[in-house]
């Protein structure tokens, strides 16, 4: 992406009807229904602020995610992709 979503730069995205610039946004997968794309956005920008953005993880650090929502799958994700060791917690003993 050439920037971020228009709409973390500028007033006015919760309008009914907007213009985004082709580089701002991406493509749904055919297998999504508009419901769950619309959030994907919200739970893959959550852990990619904490992160990447705000906390520039690195590999000789180590993430706790809690349970396998959506921003913590999405967290797992971002961490193993910079080799971060990855903790998980969850109420549930089954390991998959």
């Amino acid at each position: 992406m050439g920037q971020a979503l228009d709409g973390a730069a500028a007033d006015g995205v919760l309008a009914e009807y907007t213009v985004f610039d082709e580089t701002s946004v991406v493509r749904v997968p055919p297998h999504l229904s508009d419901e769950e794309a619309a959030t994907l956005s919200c739970a893959a920008v959550t852990a990619r602020n904490v992160l990447l953005t705000f906390g520039d993880i690195t590999p000789a650090e180590s993430v706790v995610v809690l349970g396998t929502g959506g921003v913590s799958v999405f967290a797992l994700q971002f961490a193993r992709f910079r080799g971060v060791r990855i903790i998980v917690t969850s109420s549930s003993d089954s390991a998959g």
